[in-house]
């Protein structure tokens, strides 16, 4: 998923961003047992290095919170 979708308000089911949405139901996958916690890390990381790789080309310059304020 591009990164610019990632940072985008999501339709309600966690509330938040598609970012917020991958990672909810990677975890609902996990607790369930069908995915195992090695499976879920991979996700966690892949997230992480999307975002790290978005903020160092300037893709996306800050991350809303929760609070829909904005941190850089």
């Amino acid at each position: 998923m591009e990164i610019e979708k990632l940072v985008q308000p999501a339709p309600d089911w966690c509330g938040g961003s598609w970012a917020a949405r991958i990672d909810q139901a990677a975890s609902v996958l996990f607790l369930h047992g069908y995915i195992s916690q090695s499976q879920r890390q991979k996700i966690t990381q892949k997230l992480e290095k999307q975002f790290q790789a978005g903020l160092g080309q300037g893709r996306i310059v800050c991350v809303a919170t929760k609070e829909n304020t904005y941190v850089e």
